[in-house]
């Protein structure tokens, strides 16, 4: 059985920061966290460990040293709900093996990225805010370890990102439902030899680059809407393949939809009105 502790700054709890409750949890444990600012970067390694707020975004956890991760979980299994996580040059969630559950939480990294998933992780980011990074979604696995993440991510909202909003790599896998990604500085989307991803019922817009940029194999593309964008919609270019259905694409630079070099997938007519 995992072992229940609390924390609350005010001393109502029994520890007064995450990493004292930390500190006795042994390898299991479920830690709830009443509402503070709590100054502290959470590192995780090889461990099963919750953490929640008692009360959904009032918990807002912070590197002090603006120097690490907000929290950094290490071939651990763990869940995140209802929290804050903010970072200043280092990623504010940062997921390297093991299991993850990020649930309503929110990131921000400033001049780092959102959230990172890499290595061998398996991840689930649901209901999640990745706002002001430089980065938004970095799924990525190892070229020299061969470790491949993967990660299905669902409602979360990407917005206000200096450069890529989420950008899937080496031979990751992904799932992305239901998300929005709006005000990008580069590209909405970025598919750079990810090994099988799904684009599903996705919203890109008023960003400053391409919509959504593939240049990977096994690319799902459905009902996703692009729209006003200073960039072309959609690039399907050099090593994509895949299957592009019911997208709409309007206000974006031209052609709308570039398809460089020879086309390896398919392309189905545009549903017009998929959308309420």
């Amino acid at each position: 059985m995992p072992r229940k502790l609390q924390v609350a700054q005010d001393g109502r709890g029994a520890f007064t920061t995450i990493r004292d409750a930390l500190d006795v949890a042994g390898r299991e444990a479920v830690i709830s966290i009443a509402p503070g600012d709590y100054q502290e970067s959470i590192i995780i390694r090889r461990r099963h460990v919750t953490l929640a707020a008692i009360e959904p975004g009032t918990v807002t956890i912070a590197d002090p040293q603006r120097k690490d991760a907000g929290i950094s979980a290490e071939d651990s299994t763990v869940r995140l709900e209802g929290l804050v996580v903010r970072s200043a040059g280092k990623p504010a969630i940062e997921i390297s093996g093991g299991e993850a559950q990020i649930i309503d939480c929110a990131a921000c990294a400033n001049t780092g990225t959102g959230v990172v998933v890499r290595n061998s992780a398996e991840a689930t980011i649901r209901g999640t805010d990745i706002s002001d990074s430089r980065n938004g979604l970095l799924i990525t696995g190892d070229e020299h370890s061969r470790e491949r993440p993967s990660v299905e991510v669902e409602n979360c909202s990407i917005r206000n990102i200096a450069e890529d909003a989420i950008t899937v790599r080496k031979g990751a896998v992904a799932q992305v439902r239901l998300c929005t990604v709006t005000h990008a500085g580069g590209r909405g989307i970025h598919l750079d030899s990810a090994n099988s991803v799904s684009i599903e019922q996705c919203e890109i817009a008023h960003g400053s680059g391409t919509g959504i940029e593939v240049r990977s194999y096994q690319v799902t593309i459905f009902e996703c809407w692009v729209h006003d964008l200073d960039g072309i919609g959609i690039v399907w270019g050099e090593r994509a393949g895949g299957v592009l259905h019911s997208h709409l694409v309007e206000n974006t630079a031209a052609p709308g939809i570039l398809r460089e070099y020879l086309w390896q997938g398919q392309i189905r007519v545009p549903a017009r009105h998929f959308r309420s």
